[in-house]
Parts: C-alpha cells; sequence; structure tokens
C-alpha cells in the first residue's frame, strides 16, 4: 500500500493498485506514466491524471495500475462515500485536476468504444463534444475556474464518474460479442465455422473439386482473424492464442487433400490453457446469470443465498438458515440450468468456461470451491464413446431430446410426456389444440425432462437428504479428485465386466414379423444395452431411471450416474443391474408379473418370498435369514430381489455359497451365468442341481428353433439375423 497523504515513488512495472482488491486509496500521477489494464479496456493514465477515481463506486479497483515508467503518485486514502468532496474540498488544484482528468478519461473511453462499434448506443453523445472542449483546456484555466466553487466540480467530477462507468459496460458487451464471433469463426475448439468449412470441403473434394468461393471464404475469414486478434489483444486480457499456422495448414490441406492431424499440445501449452480457464472463472455465477438472461428476482434470491452459503462457517449444517438457503437455491437452479440450455441452443454466443462447467458438472460459484476443485473441472477434456452403452452428458442428453432422438422420461409420477399433455387437457388446463402444438413443441419436451427426470434423479443421486444441494461445493467433496470423476470409458468397461458375469441381462424377448417370409409375431431375443446418463453433480448413488425407453420393448433403458462419485462403480452398477432385471421382467411380463401360472423371474421370486415360511426346501436358519432380508429392504420385493442378486453375481459366480437352495436355483433359471463360469461351478452339486433347469430350458428352446429355421431354409437360404441371432444365444447356452 501507498503512503497516504504523500508522495510516493514507484518503479517501472510496480503494481500499484490490483484489479477486484477492496478501494483503499486513490492516487494522482505526478510524474510519468501509468497503464491502466482492465478487463476489457487498456489506457494510458500521464501526469495530471487520477487513478481510481472511477472505482469508488464498485468498492473494489476494476482495474490493474501499473507504472509504464518510473513515476511518482501522490496516494489519497478513501474515506467512504464522502471522499470525493473530502478531497474537492482539501486543496484548490485537486479539484480542477480532478475535472481534467475525468474529462480526458470519459473522451479516450468514448474513442475506445467507437473504434468497436461505430454507433455509441446507450450514451448521451451531445455531451461528447463538451468533454472534448473540457479536454483541451489547459490546467492553470481549470484550476482558476473551479477554484471558486467545490459544488460545481464535486456536481462535474461525478457526472463524469457516471458516462465513464457506462462507457465501461458498453465497451465490455461490444468487446464480449466481437470474442463470441471470433470464438464462433475459429478461436474455439470445437464447433467453429472454420473447421465445418473445411470438413464439408474435404467431403466435396471426395466427390468434385472444391469451388473457388470456399477458398476465398477461408482466406477471407484468416484474414479477418489475423486483424481483428490484434486489435482484441491491444484493448484486453487473456484473449486465446489464434495459431495462423494452424489454420494455413488446414487451408493447404485442402489443396494437397490430406486432413491434417490434430497437433498434440505440450504439457505447458495444456497447463497454461487451465491457468487461463481458472482465471475467467472469477464472479462465474455473474456470468452464468448475465449468459442465461435469468430473471432479475430469481436471480436476487440465488445471489443471495449462495452469498450466505459463501460465508457460512458450516455448509454441511443442519441449522435452519442453512437449510432454507439450499432448500431456496435448488428449484432455481434447475431453472438455471433449463435458461443456460436453451441459450446454447441458440448459438449465438459461444458459453464461457464458467456456463460449461455449470452445465457439466454444477459448478455454480467458484467461491464454494478450493483451486485444487477448479483447477481439476478445467484439466477435464473430453472423451470419446467407445463400448456397448451410449454414455452421455446431460447436456448431450437434453440435444437427443430435444432432436427427437429419444422419448422424455417418465415423471416420479410414472407419467411420460404424452400422457402428461392428456392429463392436462382432461383437466381443462390446457385445449385439444394446446395439446396438439405442444406434442410438437422439442423445448416443452425439454423443460419435462429438465423439471421432472433431472430433478427427481439428482436428489437420489446425492445421497445426502440433509445436505442435499445440486451444485457443487467442497464439503460434500471427499476422494481423491483424480478418481472421482465417472468418464464413459470407465461406464463402459464396468458394464462389460458384469456382462461377462450376468451375460444375458440385456437381452429381451421382442415380437419379429417379416411378410416376405410370411414369419409373423415370432418372439426373438434382442441385446439392448441401455443409455447412460451423467448428471452434473457430485453423488454417491445410482438410479435405474427406465428400463425401456418408450412404449416401445425393444428401446434403451436409462442409467442415471453422478459425474463425480467416490463410490465403486462396479457396486453401483450391479444394483442397476438387478433392478433393471426385476423392472424388465415386470414390463414384459404386464398384468402377470406376480402371476405363479405365468413363469417368470418376478412370479417365482414373488411367491418364494410370499410363502418361504412353508417352503419345506428352506432349514429354519434361512427363514430368519429370508425374514430378515424382508425388513431390511423395508418389504419391497424388488430391494429384496436385489439383495440375492447382488450375493450372486459377487459371491456365488465366485463360488462362495452365501444364498439359500431355492434363492440360488430361481437366479441360476432367470440371470444364468456365462457359460464358462457355469460349467466350472458345476463341479460343485449344489450348482449343478440349481443350474439343471436352466440348462433343460435351454435345450428345449434350441430344438424349437432349429425346427423353425429348417422350414425357413426351405423358402429362402437367407434365415434372418433376428432368428440366427437366438438360436446361437440358446446354443451356447
Amino acid at each position: 500500500m501507498l503512503k497516504a497523504n504523500g508522495k510516493n515513488a514507484v518503479k517501472k512495472g510496480e503494481i500499484i493498485f490490483s484489479e477486484g482488491e477492496e478501494v483503499k486509496q486513490v492516487g494522482i500521477v505526478l510524474s510519468g506514466k501509468v497503464v491502466l489494464q482492465g478487463e476489457h479496456v487498456r489506457m494510458i493514465r500521464p501526469h495530471g491524471s487520477y487513478l481510481a477515481l472511477n472505482s469508488l463506486g464498485s468498492q473494489i479497483y476494476n482495474a490493474t495500475y501499473t507504472a509504464l515508467e518510473d513515476s511518482v503518485i501522490y496516494a489519497l486514502p478513501v474515506e467512504g462515500e464522502s471522499t470525493i468532496r473530502n478531497i474537492i474540498a482539501k486543496n484548490a488544484d485537486y479539484r480542477a485536476i480532478m475535472v481534467s482528468s475525468q474529462f480526458r478519461t470519459a473522451v479516450e473511453l468514448y474513442r475506445i468504444k467507437s473504434s468497436l462499434n461505430e454507433r455509441a448506443q446507450g450514451v448521451n453523445e451531445d455531451r461528447i463534444p463538451y468533454y472534448e472542449e473540457g479536454a483541451r483546456i489547459p490546467l492553470s484555466a481549470t484550476k482558476m475556474y473551479f477554484s471558486y466553487s467545490e459544488e460545481m466540480a464535486h456536481i462535474q467530477v461525478n457526472e463524469i464518474a457516471e458516462l465513464v462507468t457506462a462507457l465501461l459496460e458498453d465497451c465490455a458487451e461490444v468487446m464480449d460479442y466481437i470474442r463470441s464471433l471470433m470464438d464462433a469463426m475459429c478461436l474455439r475448439s470445437r464447433n467453429n465455422l472454420f473447421d465445418y468449412i473445411c470438413e464439408k470441403a474435404h467431403e466435396i473434394k471426395e466427390k468434385d473439386d472444391i469451388p473457388n468461393e470456399v477458398n476465398m471464404l477461408l482466406n477471407g475469414i484468416a484474414d479477418e482473424m489475423a486483424f481483428q486478434h490484434k486489435e482484441l489483444s491491444s484493448q484486453t486480457q487473456d484473449v486465446p492464442d489464434l495459431r495462423m499456422d494452424t489454420l494455413k495448414s488446414k487451408m493447404e490441406g485442402l489443396t494437397s487433400g490430406k486432413v491434417p492431424v490434430a497437433e498434440e499440445r505440450s504439457q505447458e501449452e495444456r497447463e497454461e490453457d487451465i491457468r487461463r480457464d481458472v482465471a475467467s472463472l472469477r464472479g462465474s455465477m455473474e456470468q452464468i446469470l448475465k449468459f442465461a438472461a435469468f430473471g432479475d428476482a430469481d436471480s436476487e434470491t440465488l445471489k443471495a443465498n449462495v452469498d450466505h452459503l459463501v460465508n457460512a462457517p458450516d455448509r454441511m449444517s443442519v441449522e435452519d438458515d442453512v437449510k432454507r438457503a439450499k432448500k431456496t437455491i435448488t428449484p432455481l437452479v434447475f431453472k438455471l440450468y433449463l435458461c443456460c440450455y436453451r441459450k446454447i441452443r441458440e448459438g449465438l454466443l459461444h458459453p464461457p468456461k464458467a456456463v460449461e462447467l455449470f452445465m457439466n458438472f454444477g459448478m455454480l460459484d467458484e467461491r464454494l470451491l478450493d483451486e485444487e476443485h477448479l483447477r481439476f473441472l478445467c484439466s477435464i477434456e473430453p472423451e470419446a464413446n467407445e463400448g456397448p452403452c451410449k454414455v452421455v452428458t446431460m447436456m448431450e442428453w437434453l440435444d437427443m431430446i430435444h432432436d427427437g432422438k429419444r422419448e422424455p422420461s417418465k415423471s416420479e409420477f410414472d407419467e411420460d410426456y404424452v400422457e402428461n399433455l392428456r392429463s392436462l387437457k382432461k383437466q381443462g388446463e390446457i385445449t385439444e389444440q394446446e395439446q396438439k402444438a405442444l406434442l410438437m413443441d422439442m423445448d416443452r419436451r425439454v423443460e419435462y425432462e429438465v423439471m421432472n427426470m433431472q430433478m427427481s434423479n439428482s436428489r437420489t443421486l446425492y445421497g445426502q437428504p440433509s445436505s442435499y444441494m445440486p451444485i457443487l461445493y467442497k464439503e460434500a467433496i471427499f476422494g481423491y479428485l483424480d478418481k472421482l470423476l465417472v468418464t464413459r470409458k470407465k461406464i463402459n468397461e464396468s458394464v462389460q465386466r458384469l456382462v461377462k458375469v450376468d451375460y444375458s441381462v440385456f437381452y429381451r424377448e421382442v415380437i419379429y414379423s417379416n411378410t416376405e417370409l410370411k414369419i409373423i409375431n415370432e418372439t426373438v431375443l434382442k441385446n439392448v444395452y441401455p443409455d447412460v446418463i451423467l448428471f452434473p453433480l457430485f453423488g454417491t448413488n445410482a438410479a435405474m431411471w427406465q428400463e425401456i425407453g418408450s412404449k416401445n420393448k425393444g428401446t434403451p433403458g436409462r442409467f442415471c450416474f453422478p459425474i463425480m462419485t467416490s463410490s465403486n462403480i462396479d457396486d453401483m452398477m450391479v444394483k442397476m443391474f438387478g433392478r433393471f432385471r426385476w423392472e424388465l421382467c415386470r414390463c414384459i411380463q404386464g398384468m402377470a408379473w406376480n402371476d405363479v401360472k405365468v413363469k417368470s423371474l418376478t412370479s417365482e421370486y414373488m411367491d418364494y418370498i410370499q410363502f418361504y415360511r412353508k417352503n419345506r426346501d428352506l432349514s429354519d436358519e434361512a427363514r430368519d435369514k429370508v425374514k430378515l432380508q424382508i425388513q431390511k429392504s423395508r418389504n419391497n420385493s424388488r430391494e429384496t430381489f436385489l439383495i440375492d442378486y447382488e450375493a450372486w453375481i459377487k459371491n456365488e459366480a465366485n463360488g462362495s455359497m452365501k444364498m439359500n437352495k431355492v434363492a440360488r436355483e430361481l437366479l441360476a433359471t432367470y440371470c444364468p451365468f456365462e457359460k464358462e463360469i457355469r460349467m466350472k461351478l458345476n463341479a460343485q452339486r449344489p450348482y449343478e442341481v440349481a443350474q439343471a433347469r436352466s440348462f433343460r430350458n435351454a435345450v428345449k428352446k434350441k430344438q424349437e428353433l432349429e425346427l423353425k429355421i429348417k422350414a425357413l431354409q426351405k423358402v429362402t437360404p437367407k434365415v434372418p439375423d433376428e432368428i440366427i441371432n437366438t438360436y446361437k444365444f440358446y446354443a451356447e447356452m
């Protein structure tokens, strides 16, 4: 800090005031020059200029002031709202210097803005010539004029301070707009216009010559980006690097026909990107609210409650004030998520890093996290989906809903989007015409998904009801950061490991017809892996939300996982498999799901737990264990089955007997192990007995299909793959 009410010698390159720090002093440049570097504006302040005078209204420095050469600064203390009056009253020369400095600041800012945007909207342009004339008046004349009245100087300084604030906001808005255009053109690493044109040009080249207009367009983009990048870099900070050599390489690739391979970034480049991204997260909640154009009332409510949590001594507390803040924040977060998604779909502005982290990981305010958390989030890079399951982020899932690739999920009341509209019409809330319009309204489908499936599952996935809040805060994150991330690769590897044990889990019976071959309503098996949705939060649970995606029983189910977890993914996946088994059987069996006359997993298991007391195949000890199992699952038949299923996969598959005879036979019949495991376990008599029924059923099905295939071969040499694959399934059992 400078010595107050005195002269301070400052060396070249020394920082006088830092952006973001509390305003405790303002300064006067007595000699030398000082550079003012704000987020969007860079200005040189010569001798006779006031420093940080226009920061008094915000109480923090809105720019960093650095000595451009050896300088002398006179420091004046800040004394609340009366600071300007106190300075003016202290010395008649101060008021003249202050007015003259403000004149020059206003004129220079106006010129900067005019160079960015020829139309200075929102600024009183009639006053600009007046300020320009004022800036040209000799300081001695200004001193003489304003020495007669403190009030005139005070009014003049405040008037220009308001103009300076408006100009700074306008400059920031125009800078953000130019930067977003440059991002969309070529600066952002993915989905930019330059790469899109190059990609389409390569597709054209495969069939024909590339039109000259394409090359002219690419050259025009490159030249314009070079100019704009130079101009932007001279005024603002943290401008992403423009790799002109990369752009030229891509254009040359069109001529040579070679698609340039993306360069591997060095560790230093990655570290620099992370540092820049972390720095850009300052004021992340404000950035997100501004990007989403969130309502003023909701914004103020959200900010007030988040600020309360930021300052709370214990954010995991169950005290009323903390619980109330979290309860208020929760619905607003989902509303904000929907607003951000709509803005991203518009595609007019590229979302800043803060919005990207909010949408994918639930990071709303950087103050709720430590530096290491922010660095970790910024270091996460996108990955390709390689594996049997389609693993998507919540953003990607909403895109699939919006594009009509998936139907909206059911609500917690088991009501899908179409049924919900039908209910609203029945209740008289919408007309038949509105119902038809809403049925094709993709935005409303996305809203239904966010406000029902996402909102309901977020609480379940979080796993701690007392401290639930769908945004990241450091107290709720535990474990090693590098092991917390749930990736597409981890999900698919877990699925593949467990499918090697319960290999038939995703097979289901569907109806197949082929009129040419006179095949009508033939039952075949289809292997349908589920969609896995990664929710933007840290949690300890997973949820099996739907066993099928729509009315069509051949559509994939829906598993929900938190994108960060300290739980074991394999353990979570076993639970998903068990619940999926149960619900899929219930869905396929319909009304007969618990009718023991119609043999199925659910009907036989329900019969087993309902009449276990009379079952002669169970010992007294086994009956007691079944009773405890039912109590533990709170009489929920699916959760009772899940306990047996977990024992079946984790223990029985390894030859460790944890189940009773009856339960083992049921699981062996309807959830058979992979062939190699079955043959190995058959060496033990209890497993041989348990698996005998499964073998008999498979042989019977195999023989039936052999007869059908022989009959089809008389009609056509090529038997449909659906029937051949079903035959192979039973043959390999």
